[in-house]
């Protein structure tokens, strides 16, 4: 009964909420932990809720340094169980899913992207270079209210 409570109170905001898919094991040492935070303190500050994979990763797996420490089975382990968190958070809550560049090369921003779709979330493509601009985030918000 508590999930079904929980998806159900998350349908029931009428907040904009989105969701950050971009390429982070495949970004290099720093999981590109820097643009998703960079992203999601734009998006926030411009009163959007944000699901950042980085906040994510650090409430459940850790800092960059012990998730750049673990051994390779285990960061798998704890991207899948990741992963199903960030599926849930897209399919019961997301309003606009956020690909930043890079997307294309992660098969999980892939699968969100697939889900958002498959589920009538809207797709928003960030340009190559992420300034966000007020007419972005305007642009964001109207495609919210499409």
């Amino acid at each position: 009964m508590f999930l079904y409570q929980k998806m159900t109170s998350y349908m029931m905001s009428d907040k904009v909420n989105i969701y950050l898919a971009g390429a982070m094991e495949s970004a290099g040492g720093n999981m590109n932990f820097p643009l998703f935070d960079f992203v999601a303190a734009k998006l926030r500050a411009a009163g959007f809720e944000v699901c950042n994979p980085a906040d994510l990763a650090r409430q459940h797996i850790g800092s960059l340094d012990q998730i750049r420490k673990m051994s390779k089975q285990d960061l798998q382990i704890a991207s899948r169980e990741l992963l199903w968190m960030e599926l849930t958070w897209i399919r019961y809550k997301a309003k606009i899913l956020v690909l930043l560049p890079g997307w294309e090369q992660s098969a999980g921003a892939q699968i969100e992207k697939q889900l958002a779709e498959y589920y009538g979330v809207k797709v928003w493509q960030a340009p190559d270079v992420i300034l966000l601009s007020d007419v972005e985030l305007d642009n964001i918000l109207a495609l919210a209210k499409e």
